[in-house]
């Protein structure tokens, strides 16, 4: 139902159909449809107004930063608009992550990451035939990242970056896979600026990084 919405199936401002209607649909009965509802409820896509039932709310005020709503909107996001703005919040944690690291961590993290790099750069020229070689590729970038995230020592930051990044890291290997060696790059010159102690290196090599991937992605 998620993706009706997104595909302007039901108008912004209108209310939902009935129950028995969208149940009969979606082929799903009304048990499962009242879930759906809920769910939607959630992302603030749908909103009860006394005396008028269950609304549509316009896309502006969705919950965009919801993962399943987010990617069903990039997928249907022609002018890059949204990609674009997805791309500068992950920016705007990665550099603040980075930049936090570059104080904190620990002997024993830098040789985490640098691990993490080591792995990425281990599967990424394994030939595409290699059974699960793209799980694994899309795995030593992400666990690179959470690392940095972790480090950080952040958890609201980590919280609020996760869905971001895994959902990006996803839509990199998907739309640029061709990129995967410029990609183990990337996380070495963010390893390096980290650990040269560096913070505004750090975060110059993220909003570099970004820029990149916006590329990469077609995003503006």
């Amino acid at each position: 139902m998620i993706e009706a919405l997104v595909d302007g199936e039901f108008e912004g401002g209108l209310a939902m159909p009935p129950e028995r209607d969208l149940a009969q649909r979606f082929g799903a009965s009304r048990g499962t449809i009242r879930e759906a509802i809920r769910s939607l409820r959630e992302r603030e896509m749908v909103a009860v107004v006394r005396g008028q039932g269950q609304r549509v709310r316009h896309s502006d005020l969705w919950r965009v930063s919801e993962a399943l709503l987010l990617r069903a909107m990039l997928e249907r996001d022609p002018d890059r608009e949204l990609l674009t703005e997805a791309i500068h919040g992950q920016a705007v944690l990665l550099r603040e992550a980075a930049s936090r690291t570059t104080v904190i961590a620990t002997d024993g993290d830098l040789r985490l990451m640098r691990e993490r790099v080591e792995e990425f750069d281990r599967v990424q020229p394994l030939e595409p035939r290699v059974a699960d070689r793209d799980e694994q590729l899309l795995r030593a970038e992400l666990e690179f990242y959470e690392a940095v995230f972790k480090i950080a020592g952040n958890r609201v930051l980590t919280d609020l970056a996760a869905p971001l990044l895994e959902l990006l890291t996803n839509l990199r290997r998907e739309r640029a896979a061709d990129r995967d060696a410029a990609a183990v790059r990337q996380c070495r010159r963010l390893l390096e600026a980290i650990s040269s102690r560096d913070s505004e290196f750090a975060r110059e090599t993220t909003e570099r990084n970004m820029r990149q991937l916006a590329r990469w992605l077609g995003a503006g």
